[in-house]
């Protein structure tokens, strides 16, 4: 990295770059090694303009969100990984619907919360979810039969080093928690095209019964997700099933390698034990393919990832 991209971070930009930062405290699973570089960005212009010049001077970066559904790996993040915090929202009213614009550095959850508040429904699903608003856009989060792309008009990205443009939600290639932005191999630090902010359109509904469905949708995930550290659901739903009866059918739940066990709770998360304080992203990924298999074997079903893999894991390494 240049040391004009180091002084544009601070002179410029007034940001603080800092070295070596443990990505385990920005993991939802607590595990992952170092990020080579860090640097944390809370106002959207900014992140705009970071991105662009990481862009004109060919700095490889990574950018971070809520850090759930990654696995980010035990040898840790080269380049630069920019910690977004952006997290401005604001609605619109638009008579029956309200536009809602928000940084993608968000939290979904607030984000769903936001929306609830002023009347609008079809974020009901996302009060309880965890991540960012990006993230959800990449991975095509969803529930309870609903997902973020229903709702989604457009998102600004940052693809090169000239100006950022909206992209209507037809171009993303949204499909069952996939988008054009989701990796099939490990995300590593490269420059790659950045989603800055989301508008969704909401349409207005009954408050009342807004709010009902919201707890209704709390109260499910509080009796049957686990609290421990997570990766989160790590696969999808094949069609006509749920991966998570199948993987207890197959006799999955309680699977431990190190610190990581399959959920007794939840057969579709894997969990770090909890009170313990160590963990690897390589014992995690040692069951997601063991449970992968014993499922293919017990079923003959082919169980796919929703989750990802980010940093430095060795060149063959893919989720199953």
């Amino acid at each position: 990295m240049s040391e004009d991209f180091d002084r544009y971070l601070s002179q410029q930009l007034g940001l603080k770059l800092e070295h070596n930062v443990p990505l385990d405290r920005h993991s939802s699973i607590k595990v992952g090694g170092c990020a080579e570089r860090f640097v944390a960005v809370d106002h959207r212009e900014n992140l705009r303009r970071l991105v662009r010049r990481a862009h004109a001077s060919q700095t490889p970066f990574y950018l971070l969100g809520g850090g759930t559904n990654t696995l980010f790996a035990d040898e840790g993040m080269s380049g630069v990984t920019i910690c977004n915090r952006c997290r401005h929202m604001q609605c619109e009213d638009m008579g029956s619907t309200g536009v809602l614009e928000v940084d993608s550095g968000a939290l979904l959850a607030q984000c769903a919360r936001f929306s609830v508040h002023r009347g609008l429904t079809g974020l009901e699903w996302a009060v309880s979810v965890p991540g960012t608003l990006g993230g959800a856009v990449v991975g095509n989060a969803g529930a309870h039969g609903s997902d973020i792309a229903e709702h989604l008009t457009e998102v600004e990205v940052c693809q090169s080093a000239g100006p950022c443009r909206w992209i209507a939600t037809a171009e993303l290639g949204m499909t069952y928690r996939d988008s054009r932005f989701k990796s099939n191999g490990p995300v590593r630090a490269a420059l790659n095209p950045t989603i800055v902010g989301v508008r969704l359109h909401l349409p207005k509904g009954q408050k009342a019964e807004i709010q009902a469905k919201t707890r209704q949708f709390l109260q499910h995930r509080r009796h049957t997700q686990p609290t421990a550290p997570s990766v989160g659901s790590v696969f999808r739903n094949p069609p006509g099933h749920f991966a998570g009866a199948l993987i207890e059918a197959a006799g999955c739940k309680g699977w431990t390698c190190g610190a990581m066990v399959v959920s007794e709770q939840h057969a579709n998360f894997i969990v770090k034990q909890p009170g313990s304080t160590q963990g690897r992203a390589r014992d995690a990924l040692f069951l997601i393919r063991a449970v992968r298999q014993r499922v293919l074997d017990h079923t003959g079903i082919l169980l796919q990832p929703e989750i990802g893999l980010a940093g430095e894991w060795p060149a063959s390494t893919r989720l199953p």
